[in-house]
């Protein structure tokens, strides 16, 4: 098993959560690969005079990264030539 890291991303919209999370997401994809898993930690609503105003998430985001994926690689092309 390949290990992986675990990171937390942002994400702020004036819409909704859904786009708030959506935007996490386009930042996210501007900064990290090979992406495993995301887990959306908190949401937050602020508000002023009893409208909400800001959408916040808290996301984190399992990824593995390629320095592991590369150690990984021997390992994995010896099993291929084993196999009959």
């Amino acid at each position: 098993m390949t290990p992986g890291q675990v990171a937390e991303i942002q994400g702020f919209s004036s819409m909704s959560i859904e786009d708030a999370i959506k935007s996490g997401i386009r930042r996210l994809d501007k900064t990290l690969q090979n992406v495993r898993s995301l887990w959306l930690k908190s949401q937050r609503v602020h508000e002023a005079a009893g409208t909400p105003r800001e959408y916040h998430v808290d996301i984190w985001i399992t990824f593995v990264g390629e320095d592991w994926e590369a150690a990984e690689a021997p390992s994995t092309a010896l099993n291929r030539a084993a196999q009959p």
